[in-house]
């Protein structure tokens, strides 16, 4: 199922997308990169340019500097 998540999103590559994170949080960016790491847990590392938070009155703290990295752990 991974796989088939990782191709899909691969085709996406410079387009923009809504990622929704395990807090609530979704941003919205450009797809940059995209990398598969597999073992025990397997994860989808995802790489975002111009990033914007979608619900910026419950997420304050993200309007302004985009953030530089979230966590893979963090992604739903």
């Amino acid at each position: 199922m991974l796989q088939l998540i990782f191709s899909v999103l691969k085709t996406l590559q410079d387009q923009e997308l809504t990622v929704e994170l395990k807090n609530d949080m979704a941003i919205r960016g450009q797809l940059k990169s995209l990398t598969q790491q597999s073992g025990v847990r397997r994860f989808l590392n995802i790489k975002l340019d111009n990033i914007r938070v979608l619900d910026e009155e419950r997420y304050p703290h993200m309007v302004g500097p985009p953030p530089c990295a979230h966590l893979k752990a963090t992604v739903r």
